[in-house]
């Protein structure tokens, strides 16, 4: 008898979440030190709360602090989205965890890592736009 046997385990949930438009739950979000120890990240898991991908996961990263200015300002223009996506109108927060457990609405795109692993990628949007998601994949 085998020690593990995986040929009943459904192992789509791995795969990337598929290119579309979802109402996301913010599971988690926490600020956290980058791998590197040279700056922070704010560090999210998200929860798709409907259709068909209900209970899937997807995780972003956006950087806080960093000593590449331009990323850091990527990581601050995407947090600001995802703040106007949850209260629909920019609004200054004092703590992360003010985002946690709110709804948020998240575009997600694919891209390739350099090993070709497909990765889903999220983007905010406001909760009034999103759409049902689609099974189009670039790749």
């Amino acid at each position: 008898m085998a020690f593990f046997d995986p040929t009943n385990i459904d192992t789509e949930d791995f795969d990337a979440l598929p290119i579309g438009e979802y109402e996301c739950l913010i599971s988690k979000i926490d600020l956290k030190p980058n791998r590197n120890q040279t700056g922070d990240v704010i560090k999210i898991e998200l929860t798709v709360v409907e259709g068909k991908c209900s209970g899937r996961k997807l995780f972003d990263n956006l950087n806080w602090t960093h000593d590449n200015n331009q990323a850091q300002e990527i990581g601050r223009k995407n947090l600001a989205r995802m703040i106007k996506s949850v209260f629909g109108e920019p609004k200054p927060i004092n703590d992360l965890q003010e985002l946690a457990m709110q709804t948020v609405g998240v575009r997600v795109t694919h891209r390739k890592d350099r090993d070709g692993t497909v990765r889903a990628q999220a983007n905010y949007i406001p909760r009034n736009e999103v759409k049902s998601a689609t099974e189009d994949t670039p790749f």
